[in-house]
């Protein structure tokens, strides 16, 4: 329970920040990054199996 609530006060910091910042352009690029890295290690992983 301590470490949910933890990342939820972690992802709250971040979005204020982003806010902050400027709109969600840093929310996007992490975004993108992420589902980019994601989308090889599937394909990595189907390729191994």
């Amino acid at each position: 329970m301590s470490t949910k609530e933890n990342k939820k006060t972690v992802e709250e910091g971040k979005n204020v920040r982003n806010k902050k910042e400027g709109k969600s352009k840093p929310v996007s690029a992490p975004s993108k990054k992420e589902k980019t890295v994601n989308k090889p290690k599937i394909n990595t992983d189907v390729d191994q199996e």
